[in-house]
């Protein structure tokens, strides 16, 4: 590896460790749901809101995140965004209530936009022909992030003790949130090592500290190349071009499809349910009827399944290209939905002795002789029956061992589908998304367009993670995962007639090709509009 390559590759990890930093801190909460749940007595929609809270976090942060990459660099913007996940994850692990607890995370939902920010750096630093897989590496290492929180989840659990202080029931939840801390703090002091982007150097006039960063990465045959490439985009496009122009700009005509792909792309990525499986596993894996350790080792599982797709979206998207794996991955994710939503359709609740007889000693079972040999046709009707029956507390704890119980469903097909969703999740719309962002994003609107497709997306994730308890609840498992699958099937149809591949082309080739196709149409239609509207 020459001394380029080497710069090239150590910018990058420092870089992409801010999906490690999302995946572990994301990760997390799902661990924790059941016992905030049952401390703080909580109802469905407040343990969404809970969990929602870094998503409605992201959403006020990106709102003006862009014009703070734009005013002060990609660079210090991260350093803030690692500060308040370092605030994050000590609020959490003291909270005494919950508003502290939501505020807390909220605080490390502001944090999230380090996904938009380092799909920017990379956009505007790797080679175009590595630039794929330099994004992709980031949802690499954020599935790394979430395997690592699953892990520690898991290894909490199988540590529950009450005579623990660590792993009681009351202060599980407390350890899960503050092995977070060191991990971020080991973050902060790599990002001192983080040069700045050299495109927004030249923006502000830094041309000489921007050509020498170029230099660091770039064979000294193609520097001149590079920073010529640079410049005139940025005298035709990027020059002080307030911010205001530059949403003015994303939302004229000339840029229709760029609007189409990123808008499209960041709510059929959220609405694929990724939010609801990585948020709820544990959960989720209980509706099925798995016991409380099992549940907790699947999403660890589950987490691993993770880093292996994403590892081989790394390998494959430069090869295959972009429009390929979201076929073949959206198209993967909707059958997956449809078998689980056939699953949970399947199954039924029969409180049988058998089935009571199994809960002596966890659970006290008096309460169920009322219900004995009664049978249910869904989830929503059986958990109608059983919560009457005890306090919210208890069934915060124990839903799950009592859907073991009593549930007659084969399990496999639906663990199966939720791991091939979760695959197909990670090699196609997962890091694929942030790749396209960085490439079909013209310079005239970078700042603003990357930020406002991950608002989108975060718009929608909170939507997704808010609700995801309360859907259970009121619609049932098996509707909840249908509505999934029919948000990705119009997701199919959004790549297959809009997304053009984009694969090995500069993003200066990239911005020529869709905003003179925008131009063409527009003029067709309107010619004097289109001169109007020259930038």
């Amino acid at each position: 590896m020459t001394d380029k390559k080497r710069n090239l590759f150590n910018f990058m990890i420092i870089i992409v460790l801010s999906g490690f930093v999302f995946g572990v801190d994301a990760g997390i909460i799902s661990g924790t749901v059941k016992f905030i749940k049952a401390e703080f007595h909580l109802t469905d929609l407040q343990v969404g809101t809970v969990v929602s809270a870094p998503a409605f976090g992201a959403i006020i942060a990106l709102l003006f995140s862009g014009t703070l990459v734009d005013k002060i660099g990609r660079k210090k913007v991260m350093l803030v965004i690692a500060f308040l996940y370092l605030v994050s994850a000590i609020a959490s692990t003291f909270a005494n209530s919950y508003p502290v607890l939501v505020v807390a995370r909220m605080l490390g939902g502001m944090a999230f936009c380090c996904l938009s920010i380092a799909s920017m750096y990379i956009g505007e630093l790797a080679p175009s022909k590595e630039r794929g897989k330099y994004v992709a590496s980031n949802q690499v290492m954020m599935g790394i992030g979430f395997f690592v929180a699953y892990l520690i989840n898991y290894a909490c659990v199988l540590l529950l003790d009450d005579n623990s202080l660590l792993f009681s029931t009351e202060n599980v939840w407390r350890t899960m949130f503050a092995s977070e801390i060191p991990v971020v703090i080991l973050w902060t002091l790599a990002l001192f090592k983080l040069p700045e982007s050299p495109r927004w150097l030249m923006k502000k006039g830094h041309k000489q500290e921007a050509t020498d960063i170029i230099a660091m990465v770039t064979p000294d045959h193609e520097v001149k190349e590079v920073v010529q490439e640079i410049e005139e985009n940025l005298l035709i496009t990027e020059s002080n071009v307030p911010l205001k122009t530059q949403f003015q700009a994303l939302l004229s005509g000339r840029m229709r499809k760029i609007l189409v792909i990123g808008v499209g792309l960041a709510l059929v990525q959220s609405f694929s349910g990724m939010g609801a499986v990585s948020y709820y596993s544990p959960m989720i894996f209980e509706q099925v009827g798995l016991g409380e350790n099992n549940a907790f080792l699947q999403t660890t599982l589950l987490g691993l399944i993770s880093i292996i797709f994403a590892l081989i979206a790394m390998r494959l998207v430069d090869k295959a290209g972009r429009r390929n794996l979201l076929l073949v991955g959206l198209l993967t994710i909707c059958l997956s939905h449809l078998t689980i939503w056939h699953g949970f359709s399947s199954a039924e609740y029969h409180i049988s002795e058998q089935g009571i007889a199994k809960l002596e000693g966890k659970i006290d079972t008096a309460p169920l002789g009322t219900l004995l040999n009664s049978e249910f046709k869904t989830d929503r009707d059986f958990k109608d029956a059983i919560r009457p029956l005890y306090s919210d507390s208890e069934i915060a704890l124990s839903e799950g061992t009592l859907i073991n119980a009593f549930i007659k469903l084969n399990p496999y097909a639906i663990v199966t589908a939720i791991f091939v969703f979760k695959a197909a999740f990670f090699f196609s719309i997962g890091p694929i998304m942030w790749v396209v962002f960085s490439e079909v994003t013209p310079n005239l609107v970078r700042s603003v367009a990357i930020p406002s497709f991950g608002l989108i997306a975060s718009l929608a994730a909170f939507f997704v993670q808010r609700f995801f308890p309360w859907q259970l609840t009121n619609f049932g498992a098996a509707n909840t995962f249908l509505s999934y699958a029919i948000c990705s099937g119009l997701g199919i149809l959004l790549v297959w007639l809009v997304l053009p591949e984009t694969k090995n082309k500069s993003i200066e080739q990239i911005e020529s090709l869709l905003i003179k196709k925008g131009a063409d149409e527009e003029a067709e239609a309107a010619p004097a509009a289109v001169e109007a509207k020259q930038y």
